[in-house]
């Protein structure tokens, strides 16, 4: 049964046709687009069963994860992919609706994107421990090192985290041991 916070999702598209949702990624390895095709396959593969027990499977069609590619994001970090989020926000490409789009965004590295794709999982099957995970990076500034940056469970990232994000807010995935976050 669709829970009230997943209601606010189908809401929110229904009342605005143009809308979308989903994470805004960031591309920082360029290494094999053989293995950015696979990690971007196993994303959506893995979101779409996600969807399914939250009642939101008639949704995937609508995210639109707005992949942002540029050679000079090679080896970016998690404060350049900030800052670069910020400008995309800021640039009004799109209306901010205040949702977790504008809030955060999965930052993906040659170690990330090697980890999600070099190791056998299941991308249909749920991971309760989160050992396949995403980073997001806030775009709020962090007053301690690594505080806008956080890995959480694949499994987790929509619907879960991306409501979270946007009520009560990043604090609420946000893990100061440094484990991932499984909301």
């Amino acid at each position: 049964m669709a829970s009230s916070a997943t209601e606010s999702i189908r809401w929110r598209l229904a009342a605005d046709p143009e809308s979308k949702w989903g994470f805004i990624v960031y591309r920082c390895t360029y290494k094999s687009d053989e293995e950015w095709a696979r990690y971007m396959s196993i994303l959506n593969t893995h979101v779409r069963a996600m969807l399914e027990p939250e009642e939101l499977s008639d949704c995937f069609d609508r995210i639109d994860w707005n992949v942002q590619e540029d050679p000079r994001y090679e080896g970016m970090g998690d404060e350049g992919v900030r800052a670069e989020f910020r400008k995309w926000v800021e640039s009004g490409e799109e209306v901010n609706d205040g949702s977790a789009r504008f809030l955060a965004c999965i930052w993906v590295d040659e170690m990330s994107m090697k980890f999600m794709t070099e190791e056998e999982h299941p991308a249909e099957e749920f991971d309760m421990f989160g050992l396949f995970h995403i980073y997001l990076v806030s775009i709020e500034d962090a007053e301690r090192p690594d505080e806008g940056l956080q890995a959480v469970g694949l499994s987790y990232l929509l619907p879960r985290a991306y409501l979270l994000i946007e009520d009560p807010g990043w604090w609420i995935i946000y893990k100061e041991d440094g484990d991932v976050s499984l909301p």
